[in-house]
């Protein structure tokens, strides 16, 4: 068994948020692609935006247990709330982006608003703090 490493709340925060990230959009990327085009019907659009909330939640669990694997957590609670922030910003720059184009209808920024907040909800239930674990 690997050793675990021993970081900062900051950067286990950033891999939190990557990893989440990534592997959402990576899933997510595909049926999409296949599915939204000019002529896509409110509904798949809407039910794609439905799946990319679901794809975090359950990117929060990976992401959660790969972190517990790997570092050493000291401070789960702050982990939670640095990753939500770096999330945020990243959110509130979307937001300020599509704002700027006029395209950031109002079930977008619903849906950005609720994708931030189950983040910080699910990160903090399965980030758990391991620092007194053995690790061999």
């Amino acid at each position: 068994m690997k050793d675990k490493k021993q970081s900062s709340n900051w950067y286990i925060a950033a891999t939190h948020l990557l990893t989440t990230a990534l592997l959402a959009a990576l899933i997510w990327f595909f049926p999409y692609a296949i599915l939204v085009n000019e002529d896509t019907p409110a509904i798949i659009l809407f039910s794609m935006k439905m799946f990319w909330v679901l794809l975090l939640w359950i990117s929060v669990i990976y992401s959660a247990k790969y972190l517990s694997k790997t570092y050493i957590i000291k401070n789960s609670k702050s982990v939670a709330i640095t990753s939500t922030a770096y999330l945020a910003t990243l959110t509130a720059f979307g937001i300020y982006v599509g704002l700027s184009a006029g395209s950031l209808s109002l079930l977008d920024f619903i849906i950005y608003v609720i994708a931030v907040i189950g983040f910080y909800i699910q990160s903090k239930k399965y980030i758990k703090n391991n620092d007194n674990a053995i690790t061999a």
